[in-house]
């Protein structure tokens, strides 16, 4: 694929998460989850952005120079039970759920990266690493949260 194709991938799987998260604060009861969920629709609305910028700006506007940032995996979402958003779901099960989007978001943009030119592959390494400092941030929430009730 070129790099503008994959682009344009990249661009609707941020819209689909962006619908995904405002559908699912609107369908949550628990005032915490709705919160956690247009907080996170507005990060995937920033990452379409930034996104967009990429393609008008180019490759070498969006990776940072110098060392390659790493970012390790808490893979406290390893061990939760797949859920789905309903009306009853309370805050652990958005937790739950944003935890499994943004892993599959992290590996959507290390598949990309495999996948792109040599000169593209930095770009699609950096929005992985960012992913997967997403899920790590709603795993440290989950962790504070969730685990402290116990």
């Amino acid at each position: 694929m070129d790099f503008n194709a994959l682009m344009q991938q990249a661009i609707r799987f941020e819209e689909e998460a962006h619908d995904f998260y405002q559908a699912a604060a609107q369908m949550v009861k628990s005032a915490q989850a709705k919160a956690m969920l247009q907080e996170l629709a507005g990060e995937e609305a920033k990452h379409k952005a930034k996104l967009q910028d990429i393609v008008r700006k180019g490759v070498s506007w969006a990776v940072p120079t110098g060392k390659r940032e790493e970012t390790i995996d808490l893979k406290i979402g390893d061990y939760l039970m797949p859920t789905s958003l309903t009306a009853k779901s309370d805050f652990q099960d958005a937790l739950n759920v944003a935890i499994r989007r943004e892993q599959a978001s992290y590996a959507f943009y290390s598949s990309m990266a495999q996948v792109a030119s040599p000169d593209a592959r930095p770009v699609f390494e950096f929005l992985a690493t960012e992913e997967m400092k997403h899920k790590n941030h709603v795993q440290n929430i989950y962790d504070q949260v969730v685990y402290q009730q116990f």
